[in-house]
């Protein structure tokens, strides 16, 4: 029974670890006194009952406008927890340059990422920068990359305590209001490791590509979050 537990926390520990969590909910800001709530779905790519798909890892995530540049996240992994394990993000982000015609909108974030069930435990920290443009009220489209460190065994990510994920993404909002949202975002973690020897069966032989899509419900104005229009 150890065993077994023990490889379910390996396993959410090689997702989670190639993973992050989820789409890249900091490229702008909520505005000060909004929230949004997200769905995401999706991950890496790799074989799941002989077929090779996204592993569907949802996750939820609150995210509130602390500032009209500074916003707070608090997010639960749902994948851990039905195979007996606990998985918490916990963060903030900053807005720190505007968009200027050709020029992104660049934000910065930071989060905190736990996982533990009755006998072990596990955290990592998460940082990541991203440009955004917003194309149009309604169209976002952002690039960036994301610097996780995580202390794992080797047999799980054997590339050492320090991964690094370029990404792309974009969201499209819908309704009146603009309250309701639509992403999308493609990730490449640790580009140069070999994954063939781990735990999950990767697609490809290096690094892990996760593809991953978001649902976002913008509550307060809906209509500003996002920063300048």
């Amino acid at each position: 029974m150890q065993e077994r537990t023990g490889l379910i926390l390996a396993a959410a520990l090689a997702l989670l670890t190639l993973v992050g969590c989820g789409t890249a909910h900091t490229a702008r800001p909520l505005g000060k006194g909004n929230t949004s709530l997200n769905v995401g779905l999706g991950g890496p790519i790799a074989e799941v009952a002989g077929a090779t798909v996204p592993v569907p890892l949802p996750t939820l995530t609150v995210k509130h406008g602390v500032t009209d540049r500074h916003d707070l996240l608090f997010g639960w992994h749902v994948m851990p927890a039905l195979m007996g394990a606990a998985a918490f993000d916990l963060g903030g982000s900053w807005y720190f340059a505007d968009q200027h015609k050709g020029r992104p909108g660049l934000s910065t974030a930071t989060v905190l990422h736990t996982l533990f069930n009755r006998t072990d435990s596990w955290f990592a920290i998460d940082t990541n920068l991203v440009a955004s443009w917003q194309l149009h009220p309604r169209h976002l489209i952002y690039l960036g990359f994301h610097l996780f460190i995580a202390p794992v065994e080797p047999e799980v990510v054997d590339s050492g305590p320090l991964h690094f994920a370029p990404l792309i993404g974009g969201e499209v909002r819908l309704g009146k209001r603009r309250r309701f949202g639509l992403g999308l975002e493609l990730k490449w973690a640790d580009p140069w490791t070999d994954t063939t020897t781990m735990i999950v069966d990767y697609a490809g032989k290096l690094g892990s590509v996760s593809v991953t899509g978001g649902f976002n419900f913008y509550l307060g104005d809906g209509s500003k979050a996002g920063g300048e229009r």
